[in-house]
């Protein structure tokens, strides 16, 4: 047991940007301390994950899964998640500090008062169901994972048990015999094992805590043994709660009861159903859920006794057969198949499988064919917001012959390395000898032999022109193929060198070594990233912005920005990385696993879109991008068709955002040319026809209670509100941010607006802390007049088109709601939540602009929406 300890206790753990003030609590896979985040400066909890862990895939997946899993649901009634990454080796995430303490520690032997524990129970029910709606699976719902804020709400913590049913994630088998917390297991689980986990359980545990809560009692009673309360969960009835506390309403007591049912079809079908069963309760309304009838009985009894029923019910159908066809609704069972038709597809986007736009969009038109709704054209809308993968590929060549060419001298071809429309070629040879090919000669140009021991890898220019190999005698070289010149040494003789990647420009060298990644301009600078061996060929993006890779043993490719190394989005495996490439828009990332899967990847976030099971040895995506091609071990070279988003436009990630800080505002130049966005870290300018950031200015000293905002004053101007004042920005023509000038600020004035006629909204406060509001003529001061402070909708983001009236607006979750000229209505749900913080119209109302949580911005181009909604019929 000492020793035991030893390992499970904290190993002093510097987290940079963090000071650890103490230890709040302990897991058998965490430590979660209370920390101090130095920017910005705030007390936040900080989860790291067990030191003697972090050599576990299996562990370390199970706690990536779970940031993952907090970081992607933002809901009032969810911990967020602030930042993820890695310290001294250990991977941790901080979130926000709940000092309310939890549930667990808020109960005692006596039951809450009824309308208090309803009115507990929606609110965690519904931030649960949050959950489940975007495919996480809470499987640990208990009173000590409920947490409460300083304000009173209270909120779902603690995913180190959850599970994604989405392709996202991977299988974790290691716990999967035994999980949660016995008192709050659902009796399947109890029963059976982890693969009974579903929707239902989490409704279960969640009735389970209810019952607590109104009783002051668990469920089942505690027993000898763990293997003895499990029996009892499974097998044994549960107490309606009215009989442990004769005083607690019916009413309440079967909805508890319902969602405690043995049988999960026999529950709620969703919490959703469960917190509104709560709901009207509280509200003094029947609720639907009531004890069993004589028909549930009857039907309960014929389960029992399935011979005698078979034989009654043959009775009954013989002599009814024609009233029962009298009774069955026409009209009925066309809604019943309406509903499930829209189920099903809005069920396979969000599992996300390999060709899940197709089967998904041709249920929506049968759906249409019934009836048409704005519900199917809002479904189908999020629909083709997704990319996704034919489920069949096609043979493109079978067993091809392969050039360049296997030669005589009985030395074997282990790799190659060709570009198109380059009459030159590389083969790598089991001695470690490269050689040279040219198109039409039969034999090698030239070739090169490596130092005893070490094999030559390289890559060809994208001009064809140039070559770059490593492990030669000298080191790294570059070597011209149009002339005689001799060749260049950029790097002498060091590190193993495993591949070599030329980026699209042909004026940097990946190298992926036994020690990391080296990144090499061509005049002989360098940069380095990581200390593991690489696993495959790095891949750049096309237009060299960004460059993925794979060292170690660790299951995920890391996409790094080329500039500086930096980590930009880390896209997780089922198996150890073998192949990647970029798809030409950089918007995707394919991988090829030694598990024999292939994913598609999202490159900003590395978020899996779909995978499908092929063992490929190279990836490759087509020019125009619309499709992947595989190449096996025997040179067969398959297809799949590369469906991408329609009218949903993802702008290309700038590399510098991570360090953006809290989202604040954005706004459209006059023109509608340029797009402004405000973080706490910095101003960006985008290119609106280019989709791209041209530029940016850094804020310093920025303050969270008195956040940055700016406003276009012309088309290359913007005047920049900080807390320390005011200044005039210059943008110069290819969108960078320029010259600044110092304003004069009025004291105790803040700058709400500047309308499109160059009149300034200004607030005024004065010394009593009384607040007005003037109209400053062009900024001038002097010339104030009166104004009326604009009405504010507080939790509403809200963008409108002035010219037509037309509207978008989110109020929860990330749903926007769009009404266009007419009246007509239509709900957009951009993919993967990403948390949508601004919204702005185009000048002709047409494209609506997305900024998000991670300052990163997407737009929807609705006449184009609408034109491919009703290409499809619908």
């Amino acid at each position: 047991m000492a020793a035991l300890w030893d390992a499970a206790k904290p190993v002093g753990i510097d987290v940079p940007g963090y000071t650890i003030l103490s230890e709040l609590s302990r897991g058998g896979m965490g430590v979660v301390y209370h920390a101090v985040q130095a920017r910005p400066e705030r007390e936040v909890a900080l989860k790291v994950l067990l030191a003697h862990l972090a050599e576990e895939p299996e562990m370390l997946a199970r706690f990536q899964l779970e940031a993952r899993a907090m970081a992607a649901l933002d809901h009032p009634g969810i911990l967020p998640v602030y930042e993820v990454g890695e310290a001294e080796g250990v991977p941790f995430f901080s979130m926000k500090l709940a000092t309310g303490g939890s549930l667990s520690d808020r109960m005692g032997k006596e039951p809450m008062p009824p309308k208090e524990a309803a009115a507990l129970m929606i609110q965690l029910t519904r931030a649960v169901h949050h959950a489940h709606q975007h495919g996480v699976l809470h499987r640990d719902l208990k009173p000590g994972n409920f947490l409460f804020l300083e304000d009173g709400r209270a909120c779902v913590s603690d995913f180190g048990l959850a599970k994604l049913s989405t392709p996202d994630h991977g299988p974790l088998t290691r716990t999967e015999s035994f999980f949660g917390t016995p008192h709050y297991m659902p009796p399947e689980v109890a029963a059976g094992s982890v693969g009974n986990a579903t929707v239902a359980g989490d409704l279960y545990s969640m009735g389970a805590v209810f019952y607590e809560c109104l009783t002051g009692r668990r469920p089942h009673a505690a027993k000898d043994s763990v293997a003895a309360l499990l029996r009892s969960i499974a097998d044994d009835p549960v107490k309606p709660p009215t009989v442990v506390n004769a005083s607690l309403p019916r009413d309440l007591s079967v909805i508890c009861m319902k969602a405690l049912e043995r049988r999960p079809a026999d529950r709620y079908a969703t919490l959703a159903d469960f917190a509104d069963d709560v709901e009207r309760w509280l509200r003094g309304r029947p609720v639907k859920a009531r004890p069993a009838g004589k028909l549930e009985m009857a039907w309960r009894w014929a389960q029992r006794h399935p011979l005698s029923a078979g034989l009654i019910v043959a009775l009954v159908v013989v002599t009814l057969a024609g009233t029962v066809a009298l009774a069955i609704s026409y009209g009925r069972a066309r809604t019943e198949l309406h509903a499930s038709l829209i189920e099903q597809a809005r069920s396979g986007r969000l599992l996300g499988e390999p060709g899940h736009r197709r089967k998904a969009m041709d249920r929506l038109q049968k759906a249409a064919e019934i009836a048409a709704s704005a519900v199917i054209r809002d479904e189908a809308a999020a629909l083709l917001a997704r990319p996704d993968l034919s489920s069949l590929a096609t043979i493109v060549s079978r067993s091809p012959e392969a050039w360049p060419p296997e030669d005589n001298k009985g030395d074997r071809v282990v790799g190659r390395c060709v570009r198109r429309g380059i009459d030159h070629g590389l083969t790598f040879h089991e001695s470690g000898t490269a050689r040279l090919w040219r198109k039409g000669a039969p034999d090698p140009v030239k070739e090169w032999v490596p130092p005893a021991g070490r094999a030559i890898a390289g890559d060809l220019s994208p001009d064809g022109n140039s070559v770059i190999l490593a492990e030669t005698e000298q080191g790294v070289i570059l070597e011209n193929l149009t002339n005689s010149s001799p060749a260049r040494v950029l790097v002498p003789l060091g590190p193993r060198v495993i591949f070599v990647a030329i980026d699209p420009a042909g004026e940097r060298a990946a190298l992926a070594r036994d020690d990391g990644l080296e990144m090499l301009n061509l005049t002989g600078q360098s940069k380095h990233y990581g200390n593991a061996q690489a696993r495959c060929a790095p891949a750049w993006s096309a237009d060299g912005a960004r460059l993925a890779i794979a060292t170690g043993d660790r299951h995920e490719a890391v996409i790094l920005a080329a500039n500086d190394l930096a980590v930009c989005a880390t896209a997780s495996l089922t198996g150890l990385p073998q192949a990647l490439a970029f798809h030409p828009d950089g918007s995707l990332i394919a991988t090829a696993s030694d598990d024999g899967m292939v994913a598609l990847c999202e490159s900003a976030t590395g978020t899996r879109w779909t995978s499908l099971p092929f063992a490929a040895r190279n990836l490759e995506f087509s020019a125009d991008g619309r499709e992947l091609l595989a190449t096996t071990t025997n040179n067969d070279v398959h297809a799949w068709r590369v469906s991408l988003p329609v009218a949903f436009h993802e702008w290309p990630e700038s590399p510098r955002n991570k360090a953006d800080g809290p989202v604040y505002s954005m706004a459209l130049s006059p023109d509608g040319s340029r797009l402004l966005t405000v973080t706490m870290g910095c101003v960006a300018v985008w290119s609106v026809p280019e989709q791209r950031q041209t530029g940016f200015r850094l804020l310093e000293n920025q303050r969270i209670d008195a956040p940055a905002s700016a406003f276009w004053l012309t088309e290359s101007t913007i005047l920049l509100q900080v807390p320390g004042g005011l200044e005039r920005l210059t943008i110069n023509a290819s969108g960078k941010p320029g010259a600044s000038e110092r304003l004069p600020k009025v004291p105790g004035t803040t700058v709400l607006k500047v309308q499109p006629d160059g009149g300034w909204l200004v607030k005024v406060k004065d010394e009593d802390g009384g607040e007005t509001c003037e109209l400053w003529p062009g900024g001038d001061a002097a010339a104030a007049r009166p104004a009326v402070i604009p009405a504010e909708n507080p939790g509403t983001i809200m963008a409108i088109h002035l010219a037509d009236g037309q509207r978008a607006s989110l109020t929860n979750g990330d749903v926007i709601e769009v009404r266009r000229p007419g009246g007509s209505e239509m709900r957009l749900a951009p993919p993967l939540t990403p948390g949508v913080r601004a919204l702005q119209f185009s000048p002709d109302g047409q494209r609506l602009f997305l900024l998000t949580r991670q300052h990163r911005v997407f737009s929807w181009d609705l006449g184009g929406l609408s034109a491919a909604l009703d290409e499809f019929g619908l």
